[in-house]
């Protein structure tokens, strides 16, 4: 069936109506409203006949004089189908909105993929700006404070082990040998202060040796911020001073996690294969570094590595850690 299209001078919407209309009345099916057809709207459509409206006669008109007159009130179309339609004062066809099925999908696909777009950008945006402060983060670990030989690790306010500022992944080696009876409460007691009263990214493990083997916690390098002070005090008070540590195994043990930083707190002079084994264990990762603190005793050996190692050699007493702690 072929259509015309018009617009609705009522409500301005595009409406379909058939095309052996043109030339006639319609209504809007939105609106309500009137309106002409315009005869050059439907060039097929053909008027077939106009019937004229008899002369009404003075007396009441019988049923088929009535029917005759409404049926002189009529146009009489022949759409392009081949079917006549009678357009009367009660008769008047209805133009249909015109359904625009594919522009409104094509319409809300596209709304869509804009809005997509934008919610991909905002995305990226904000993973970009995590990504930045988780960076920023990261320097501000390794780049928080300068070392000073005074720096009281009760006092700090970022991650710290004896004072020592942190790299982004370090492994903390402690003697816990019979030999570090001494003063092995008031390391922990620093360790856990710079350990658990700060919140940092920077990874860390500890591993103490004694004569029983090796101690771990946690199990793996986890983020300071993650620690939990019950969980390391009751760890520090499982490990007793016994024996002889195994540093060379301690060490080893830590190199397989790819630190960035070894602290190694020892009360003793390694031996000469200890020190070998360090030297090793450095050489074949050139990119961590090596502090050593040394309670109550002085080595020019542990000296020398750290200075190999891009570290430093920190002496220290059991008295300056009992100062620490009392401040």
């Amino acid at each position: 069936m072929s259509t015309l299209e018009l617009e609705c001078p009522g409500c301005d919407q595009v409406l379909e109506l058939d095309a052996g209309f043109a030339g006639g009345v319609c209504r809007c099916s939105n609106c309500g409203t009137l309106m002409t057809v315009p005869v050059e709207a439907g060039q097929t459509a053909e008027v077939v006949k106009q019937r004229q409206r008899p002369a009404r006669p003075d007396r009441p008109m019988t049923p088929g004089e009535a029917e005759a007159a409404a049926k002189a009130d009529e146009q009489v179309y022949t759409t392009t189908s081949g079917r006549e339609v009678r357009v009367g004062k009660t008769s008047i066809p209805t133009a249909q909105q015109k359904k625009r099925l594919m522009v409104r999908t094509a319409t809300a696909v596209g709304f869509i993929s804009v809005l997509a777009g934008v919610l991909a950008l905002a995305g990226m945006g904000v993973w970009m700006l995590s990504q930045a402060q988780r960076e920023a983060g990261e320097r501000t670990v390794i780049e928080a404070f300068e070392y000073s030989p005074g720096a009281n690790p009760y006092d700090q306010r970022l991650a710290n082990v004896l004072g020592l500022p942190l790299a982004e992944r370090v492994v903390v080696v402690v003697d816990a040998s019979a030999s570090s009876e001494v003063w092995l409460d008031e390391v922990n007691a620093a360790i856990g202060a710079g350990l658990t009263e700060t919140s940092s990214a920077s990874e860390v493990v500890l591993v103490y040796t004694n004569g029983d083997g090796l101690h771990m916690h946690p199990s793996q390098p986890r983020a300071v911020a993650r620690w939990r002070a019950d969980q390391l005090i009751a760890f520090q008070q499982g490990v007793s001073t016994a024996g002889e540590g195994w540093l060379d195994e301690a060490v080893a043990r830590g190199m397989q996690w790819l630190p960035r930083q070894m602290v190694l707190v020892v009360g003793r002079e390694p031996s000469e294969g200890e020190l070998v084994a360090l030297e090793r264990a450095f050489e074949a990762d050139a990119a961590a570094k090596l502090d050593v603190v040394a309670v109550d005793f002085d080595s020019a050996a542990l000296d020398d590595l750290t200075g190999t190692y891009g570290g430093r050699y920190v002496p220290m007493t059991r008295e300056q850690l009992v100062r620490w702690r009392e401040r």
